[in-house]
């Protein structure tokens, strides 16, 4: 029970940690009026996935989303009794990184917002093919 515990832990807590800071650094950039770049939002996105992978890879596999954990369980590198504890756990925790960064960022930082930028040559259309192309990877 208290391994099964501290897997839903580490679910909780890495995907968190990977919702306040790859969304974070978008947000802080938009409050203080930068253009969020790709190679800001993509080194704080890659680097709490390394950290997230290297701290909690060991003990629960690190999965902090349901779609990987769903994959591993299709796939039978993992247990579909724990499926829906890691599911939870994982919503719980995006939860819980929104949440901080609503109570640090406010309304301020267009909570949420996550359209193309128009203005740089990225149409919605555009913007759609990208995500799926990124989401089948």
């Amino acid at each position: 029970m208290i391994e099964v515990f501290a897997k839903a832990a580490c679910e909780f807590v890495g995907t968190a940690a990977i919702v306040f800071f790859a969304s974070g650094a978008v947000m802080v950039s938009a409050v203080l009026g930068a253009i969020p770049t790709p190679l800001l939002a993509g080194s704080a996105s890659g680097l709490v996935v390394m950290i997230v992978v290297w701290s909690f890879g060991g003990i629960s596999g690190a999965h902090v989303n349901p779609a990987l954990t769903l994959v591993f369980a299709l796939t039978r590198r993992f247990s579909w009794r724990l499926v829906p504890i890691y599911i939870v756990a994982q919503m719980l925790g995006s939860v819980a990184g929104a949440g901080l960064l609503y109570g640090i960022l406010g309304t301020s930082a267009n909570m949420g917002a996550n359209l193309p930028h128009v203005d740089l040559g990225v149409q919605p259309l555009g913007a759609f093919a990208i995500e799926v192309w990124l989401s089948f990877l």
